[in-house]
C-alpha cells in the first residue's frame, strides 16, 4: 500500500503542471456545465470508497494528505486519516466540514457545497474532445475559466463509468499549481455509513435580511452584502461564545466558499505563530495561518480583527480581503509588538498537528 501510494504521490508531482497545458480543444461551455451538473449529481449520489490524496503547493512547499473516503448508499460521507482522525474536527474547538461533491477538504458550511447557477455566472465550463486515462481509470476532463480569461482555475477530471470526479487541480492567476486532490484508487461500494454528528454552520437556516445587516452595522460591524471576484453573501449570524463580539458571514462564487468572523477586538501576536505574511493587491497585511487543507488568514483593519477560512485560491482570496477594512502592514507589524488585547482562543491559535 506504501509502495503504491509514493507512485501515485510522484504521479500527481508530475501532472500538475501539465495538465494546465494540455492542447485539446474544448467543446462548448453548455456541454461543460451538462456534465458539470452530472458529475455534482454522481458524488451525492453513486456509492464510492477510496483513497484519496491532497497535495497543497505554496511558498513554504508542498503539503500532503492522504485520507480514507466512503459515501454509502444512504448519502451518509466520512473522511478519515489512518491514524483514525476525522475530517470535521481541529483542535478541540473549531469545527471544519468535508464534502465529497468536488473533492473538496475543508469546507465548513453544509448545504454551500456547490452552486452552479452562481458558478455560471462567473465562469465558463468546457469539456476536453479526448478522455485521459488515470490510475481510476478512463477520464473527462472539464476546465473552469473565468470568463474572459483563456487561462484554466480549475481542471476536474469525471470518471467515464461513473460521473464522479476523481481528480481536481486548482491554479493560481499565473497558471501555477496550487493544490491537486485526486483518488489513487477507488470503488463503487454498497455499504451503509454511519457519518459523524455533523458540527458547522448551516446556511440555509442563517439566511440575513437586509434589516438584520443594518442592525449589525449599527453595533459597529461591516458585515458587506458582497465582496470583490463576485463572492456574495450567503449567511451568516452572531458567535455568543466569542469573548469579544464576533459575527461569523459565508459567502460563496459558485465554486469557492468564504467564511469570515469579523470581531470587534485586538489582534493578539500568540494568534500568529508560524504564520506567513502576505499582502494584499492595496498593500494590506494578510497572514497566513499553517495548514493545507483549508486555507486560513487573518487580519487586521479598523480596529477590527477579521479571520478567514476558505478553499479559494491565495490570489483570489488576497482580493476578496480587499472588500474589507486592512491595515498596511507597517501598521499592523507596529501593533503586533506591543501586544494590546487577545482574540478569543474559542478559534485561535487551531491544533495544527491535526491539519
Amino acid at each position: 500500500m506504501r509502495t503504491r501510494f509514493l507512485t501515485s504521490l510522484i504521479g500527481l508531482a508530475l501532472l500538475a503542471a501539465p495538465a494546465n497545458a494540455l492542447a485539446a480543444t474544448p467543446t462548448t461551455a453548455t456541454a461543460g456545465m451538462v456534465w458539470l451538473e452530472r458529475a455534482v449529481a454522481a458524488a451525492r449520489e453513486v456509492p464510492h470508497s477510496g483513497r484519496l490524496l491532497v497535495a497543497s503547493f505554496s511558498r513554504e512547499g508542498p503539503q500532503l494528505t492522504e485520507v480514507q473516503v466512503t459515501r454509502g448508499v444512504d448519502g451518509g460521507l466520512t473522511v478519515t486519516k489512518e491514524d483514525g482522525w476525522e475530517v470535521g474536527r481541529v483542535g478541540e474547538e473549531a469545527f471544519l466540514r468535508s464534502s465529497g461533491t468536488l473533492l473538496r477538504l475543508g469546507g465548513m458550511e453544509r448545504g454551500s457545497a456547490v452552486d452552479l447557477e452562481r458558478l455560471d455566472d462567473k465562469y465558463t465550463v468546457a469539456v476536453d474532445d479526448e478522455p485521459v486515462t488515470l490510475d481510476t481509470g478512463p477520464a473527462r476532463v472539464l476546465r473552469l475559466r473565468e470568463h474572459g480569461d483563456d487561462r484554466d482555475r480549475e481542471v476536474l477530471y469525471l470518471d467515464v463509468d461513473t460521473d464522479l470526479i476523481v481528480r481536481r487541480e486548482t491554479f493560481d492567476i499565473d497558471g501555477e499549481p496550487l493544490r491537486v486532490v485526486a483518488y489513487t484508487e477507488l470503488e463503487v461500494v454498497d455499504a451503509r455509513v454511519v457519518a459523524p454528528d455533523p458540527e458547522g454552520l448551516e446556511v440555509e437556516a442563517f439566511s440575513l435580511t437586509r434589516a438584520d445587516l443594518a442592525d449589525f452595522r449599527a453595533r459597529g460591524f461591516v458585515a458587506p452584502e458582497a465582496l470583490p471576484a463576485g463572492y456574495r453573501l450567503l449567511g451568516g449570524f452572531e458567535r455568543p461564545e466569542a469573548s469579544v463580539p464576533t459575527l461569523h458571514l459565508v459567502y460563496g462564487d459558485g465554486l469557492y466558499t468564504l467564511s469570515v468572523f469579523e470581531q470587534q477586538g485586538r489582534l493578539a501576536q500568540q494568534a500568529l505563530d508560524g504564520a506567513a505574511l502576505l499582502k494584499s493587491p492595496e498593500g494590506g497585511a494578510v497572514w497566513r495561518l499553517p495548514g493545507s487543507e483549508p486555507r486560513r488568514v487573518i487580519w487586521r483593519g479598523d480596529d477590527r480583527t477579521f479571520t478567514a477560512i476558505t478553499d479559494a485560491p491565495v490570489d483570489e482570496l488576497l482580493t476578496v480581503v480587499t472588500g474589507l477594512p486592512n491595515d498596511p502592514a507597517p501598521s499592523m507589524l507596529g501593533r503586533l509588538t506591543r501586544g494590546i488585547g487577545r482574540v478569543g482562543r474559542w478559534l485561535w491559535p487551531l491544533d495544527r498537528s491535526e491539519t
